[in-house]
């Protein structure tokens, strides 16, 4: 059987299987607040290791979310280092806090770092997960879930990990290394995210898209040329001082953009969002991986957009727009052109739009990856009275849906809109 211990005081990494013996990978669990930055070095090396080099698992991310949503809400950091024969091969960057489903009902939870924000705050992290190096994703399962069964990352009722790629192996490896150890988990997917394959070049590129969507882009480009006059122009922020500008006019364009919609509100409205992208956007800029934007007219911005620099591959995240323009112009569609112009010129291989649905991200994409939920449980009294509301408070909420068409409300939300330039 694996062993895991438990490294709480001493600052290492907390290496030593018990009894001195190394059967096999063994996890240690790190408790401190400092954890992230301190194995930051190797977390890297072994996410550019791993199959899954993403931007959202990498050091830079955690480090700058626990910065903003450390400690808030009970949460309390416990990140897994799996070893095996001594080589680092795993990270678990775990969290630990109370979730209360329903408002009443408490459910110790061990969740991702980076997630299990409340809505108003949800920065969206997608891609996440347990890392491991390519090929040892089987043996960080194991010592992961031995661990989690241990109690090593804390007491929990549930673990519940969402956000991460289906078309990985580790979803499918902690499943099966938990249901082994007699727990029940489901995984249930969350939806789909768009990817845009790149070609050599942006004439290739555009002759793989279908005839439809290659007219919705060239056409976009065309219409803005034209009615800025010889005005257009995209800034790229490459330094440290082009930041703030381009910043708030993300944010002013963003929030201007869901002003007085009945569907939704700006992320940026929330300070705490806010504050993460404060934080990491610097640190991205530094290491090369930001690629913010700026689309100007007249003198005027008329819209941004924030992605990240990451490998091979360009990820959109978020974009802002004015809305007063004639409907022809499109300026989160040029955009996007261009980011694509330069994600090829830089060798890139995929453009990716990330989760969501929006139809600019249909006519831009080629292909899809779906994002799964991992959820595990105990079995007992505490589930059972969760699924039993939860059956409860769907069959109340179907009855209230029922009631407010027969008495023709009007209170029923406003479909979200089909928007070419859809914000994330």
């Amino acid at each position: 059987m694996m062993t895991a211990t438990i490294d709480r005081h001493e600052g290492g990494l907390g290496l030593e299987a018990a009894g001195g013996a190394r059967p096999g990978a063994t996890c240690s669990v790190l408790e401190d607040d400092g954890a992230v930055g301190r194995i930051a070095g190797p977390w890297r090396e072994l996410l550019a290791a791993s199959g899954t080099d993403e931007p959202m698992m990498s050091p830079t991310w955690a480090a700058s979310w626990w910065e903003v949503f450390g400690g808030t809400e009970g949460r309390a950091l416990r990140v897994g280092v799996v070893r095996d024969g001594g080589r680092l091969v795993g990270i678990a960057p775990f969290v630990a806090r109370t979730h209360w489903y329903g408002g009443a009902l408490p459910f110790r939870r061990v969740e991702l770092v980076g997630t299990g924000e409340g809505p108003e705050d949800e920065v969206c992290s997608e891609y996440v997960g347990v890392i491991a190096e390519r090929g040892a994703e089987a043996r960080v399962a194991e010592a992961v879930a031995e661990a989690l069964v241990r109690g090593q990352f804390d007491a929990w009722d549930e673990v519940y990990l969402p956000g991460m790629n289906a078309g990985t192996p580790m979803p499918e490896a902690l499943a099966s290394s938990l249901r082994r150890r007699g727990i029940d988990v489901e995984i249930t997917t969350e939806g789909e995210a768009a990817v845009a394959v790149l070609e050599p070049t942006w004439e290739a590129w555009l002759a793989a898209l279908p005839a439809r969507h290659r007219y919705a882009v060239t056409r976009s480009l065309r219409d803005f040329d034209r009615w800025a006059e010889g005005t257009g122009r995209v800034d790229v922020v490459a330094t440290e001082a082009e930041l703030p500008r381009a910043t708030e006019a993300l944010v002013e364009l963003h929030e201007s953009r869901w002003r007085g919609s009945a569907v939704a509100h700006g992320a940026f409205r929330s300070a705490r969002f806010r504050a993460f992208h404060e934080i990491l956007m610097p640190r991205l800029l530094a290491k090369g991986a930001l690629d913010l934007s700026l689309l100007s007219a007249f003198g005027a911005p008329v819209g941004v957009l924030y992605a990240i620099r990451w490998g091979r591959r360009v990820a959109y995240y978020q974009s802002g727009r004015r809305t007063d323009l004639p409907d022809a112009v499109r300026p989160g569609m040029v955009l996007h052109a261009h980011a694509i112009q330069r994600a090829i010129a830089a060798g890139c291989q995929e453009y990716d739009l990330l989760g969501g649905s929006a139809r600019f991200k249909r006519t831009l994409s080629q292909s899809t990856r779906t994002l799964v939920r991992l959820r595990a449980v105990r079995p007992g009294l505490l589930e059972t009275t969760r699924r039993l509301a939860t059956v409860e408070l769907r069959r109340a909420r179907t009855a209230w849906d029922s009631l407010r068409r027969t008495l023709g409300s009007g209170h029923e939300a406003k479909p979200e809109p089909d928007d070419h330039d859809e914000p994330r």
